[in-house]
């Protein structure tokens, strides 16, 4: 079995250099190492239960990624944010969870290629 992953790069608070993320359809929040968390200085809000794990939660202002296909920067703001530990091995920073998704966006996610385009609904 071939196993296919669709990274893109994203910035977070305005941050010049970029997280190296995943994109993690199975994933409800986007989630972050935790010193890629320390490092931005995330507050934490909480802590949240999913099964038998428990999570820390963070409040992130905002995340911008880039539409490789197109080009077109899409940004989120007051976006939730838990700490994981799972990518790690993957050498990557965090996923980019379906909150990120949420709203007026379209995704196509092409594991063929593999890629990622998003539009807004807008465009």
């Amino acid at each position: 079995m071939q196993t296919r992953l669709v990274g893109v790069l994203a910035f977070a608070n305005g941050r010049r250099e970029p997280l190296v993320l995943l994109v993690d359809t199975g994933t409800t929040h986007v989630g972050l190492l935790p010193e890629r968390i320390l490092e931005l200085g995330l507050p934490l809000i909480g802590r949240q239960r999913l099964g038998s794990a428990e999570f820390s939660v963070y409040a992130l202002d905002r995340l911008r990624i880039s539409d490789p296909a197109n080009g077109q920067a899409i940004e989120r703001s007051g976006l939730v944010v838990v700490n994981v530990e799972r990518v790690r091995l993957l050498r990557v920073d965090g996923v980019l969870g379906m909150n990120f998704f949420d709203g007026d966006l379209r995704v196509c996610l092409d594991l063929g290629t593999p890629a990622l385009e998003v539009h807004t609904d807008a465009g």
